[in-house]
């Protein structure tokens, strides 16, 4: 969660943009985290981070860490079948059952199931699974 969670941005890269909330720009990129951002595909869904080499506390393990974006579930669910994905991940939220079965199918997933009662006035048992 860390390495996207720095805010602070050198000045001399914003003050000549009159409108910083509605600017765009293709790079290069500035970051002040352990990683940086290397590229924007708005028209894949992708944003790629790569190690910053000038991070001073410690070093990521990983080189890289790409973060797409699918327009459903089930296109998010053919990528980790396909390899393509490693994890899902949605704020607050659980993996939807809709695509449970056909990840457990292929045998290369593990599920943590955790059960926990919601504040509904049935009391319902909600299975919360994650991948």
């Amino acid at each position: 969660m860390e390495f996207a969670t720095y805010n602070i941005l050198p000045a001399h890269v914003w003050k000549t943009i009159e409108n910083p909330m509605e600017y765009t720009n293709n790079g290069p990129h500035i970051g002040c985290g352990p990683y940086y951002l290397k590229l924007i595909d708005l028209n894949a869904g992708k944003l790629v981070f790569e190690k910053n080499p000038y991070w001073k506390g410690k070093m990521p393990e990983s080189e890289t860490v790409e973060i797409h974006f699918y327009s459903n579930v089930d296109v998010a669910t053919l990528a980790l079948k396909n390899g393509d994905a490693d994890t899902y991940y949605k704020y607050a939220g659980s993996y939807p059952y809709s695509g449970i079965e056909q990840l457990e199918k292929t045998g290369d997933f593990d599920f943590l199931e955790k059960l926990h009662f919601g504040f509904s006035k049935n009391r319902k048992v909600f299975r919360d699974y994650s991948i």
